[in-house]
């Protein structure tokens, strides 16, 4: 067996390290966080609609998670720019402890009332929005150099690991039991999340500029709240208006999820209304209830994007080819959407599977091309400016699959809506591909 050498011994050993101390705890905190997320967001859903029997009601509901999105990304990230995001970070999940354990004795009690739920929601959306740039914006910094595509590899599988542990336990809880133990359980998971993040030590770049601007006196510390928060918005605007790369992406994937939105928001209404009775199976001896349909089909989905994830962590995908296969997973994934509430139980399983392993990777080529992109200075006021416009595109399928849902044949909303986006791929990702595949085609 050839030996090797001690050149090659010393190369090895300067080879950064993905899993650092800091790395690790980011991974394992936000882990733990969304195993909560995943078990409150699904109960959520369940409880409303089932207490509303109203897609209007319904979508109106996901729709406050998301409103706030349209205004706190500027604002969080006028803030994030200028203090601590790994502060922002554990001290956001110290508030849904709280507010979990609020949830848990209002089903304790059991009291349900609609508007009292929706400003509850509406305040997990500001948080939700809050913590989403400041998680954004912190990661790659913690990111050693080299490892940027592994690492974003290793994030995208945190949602479809956790999905995949809670969506089929919740469904069996909240049929057999009830919500108390799955918010209790969720304010538990976010006392631990927020206790492990306060372990990450790692500098913050933007506040060592911030301290030596200060120090000249070229800060921004004595401008207005208000008046920060329009110049953050205007930067942002105009840094996407400068960008025409970036602009073209952001304009894309407002379109996209609203399309996506539309779909997502179909689903639990067209299982609790198609299949009422649900399915049988194992000769007539088990009985698959709508929800549990509907749980499936989310896990079958999460289970393709853990897939996908180990695919692209152990695969790296050559650089100059990450445009070409963007585009291709794009034009996929409005295909298998777009058929996919024709198709039969079995079918929609599979398509859901193919479709989160797709969905992995274009998320990947985005995320890691974008990061890679903006500079330090200024990512935290891009993310920003990107999650309040495509959370708009949100909101609107939201609102959208609301009025129609109730209207329309469900089916057919989404093919319109898969349309929409294929119309949106051509028309936007690639007419404008001399200015978006030099930032899906960077790398680290």
């Amino acid at each position: 067996m050839e030996e090797i050498s001690t050149k090659e011994k010393v190369e090895i050993e300067k080879k950064p390290k993905l899993w650092t101390k800091n790395f690790t705890i980011i991974i394992l905190g936000s882990f733990v966080s969304m195993l909560g997320h995943s078990c409150t967001n699904f109960s959520f859903s369940l409880l409303v609609f089932d207490k509303t029997q109203s897609v209007a009601l319904y979508s109106l509901m996901l729709a406050a998670g998301i409103i706030p999105q349209l205004f706190v990304p500027i604002f969080a990230g006028a803030v994030l720019d200028r203090h601590s995001r790994k502060n922002a970070i554990y001290i956001i999940d110290f508030i849904y402890t709280f507010l979990f354990v609020g949830l848990f004795v209002l089903t304790y009690i059991n009291y349900f009332n609609y508007a009292v739920y929706f400003v509850i929601m509406f305040v997990f959306g500001c948080l939700n929005s809050f913590y989403t740039v400041a998680y954004d914006s912190l990661y790659p910094n913690l990111i050693s150099k080299g490892n940027y595509d592994k690492a974003y590899s290793v994030s995208s599988l945190i949602y479809p690991i956790a999905s995949t542990i809670m969506i089929p336990i919740t469904g069996i809880i909240y049929e057999k039991v009830g919500l108390i133990p799955l918010f209790l359980g969720s304010a538990v998971l976010f006392l631990v999340t927020a206790l492990v993040e306060t372990r990450i030590d790692c500098a913050e770049p933007h506040l060592i500029k911030l301290k030596a601007e200060k120090e000249s006196g070229a800060d921004m510390v004595k401008i207005n709240p208000f008046k920060k928060f329009g110049n953050d918005l205007v930067f942002g605007m105009k840094y996407l208006e400068k960008e025409k790369g970036l602009k073209s992406i952001t304009a894309f994937f407002f379109c996209t999820t609203l399309a996506g939105s539309v779909l997502s928001t179909l689903y639990l209404p067209y299982f609790k209304t198609e299949y009422a009775d649900g399915i049988f199976l194992f000769n007539n001896s088990f009985i698959l209830t709508a929800t549990l349909m509907y749980s499936v089909i989310m896990v079958s989905n999460t289970i393709g994007r853990l897939l996908g994830g180990l695919f692209h962590y152990f695969v790296k995908l050559p650089p100059h080819k990450k445009y070409n296969i963007a585009i291709s997973v794009y034009i996929t994934l409005s295909l298998i959407d777009g058929a996919m509430l024709f198709m039969p139980y079995l079918a929609m399983l599979i398509l859901n599977l193919a479709g989160g392993f797709l969905a992995v990777n274009s998320f990947n080529i985005r995320i890691s091309g974008t990061q890679n992109y903006v500079p330090d200075s200024v990512r935290g006021r891009f993310n920003a400016t990107f999650v309040l416009l495509t959370n708009a595109g949100s909101i609107i399928g939201q609102l959208l699959t609301g009025r129609l849902g109730d209207i329309l044949a469900k089916p057919h909303i989404a093919l319109g809506a898969m349309v929409f986006n294929t119309i949106a791929i051509f028309a936007i990702i690639l007419r404008m591909r001399k200015y978006i595949k030099p930032i899906y085609n960077s790398t680290k």
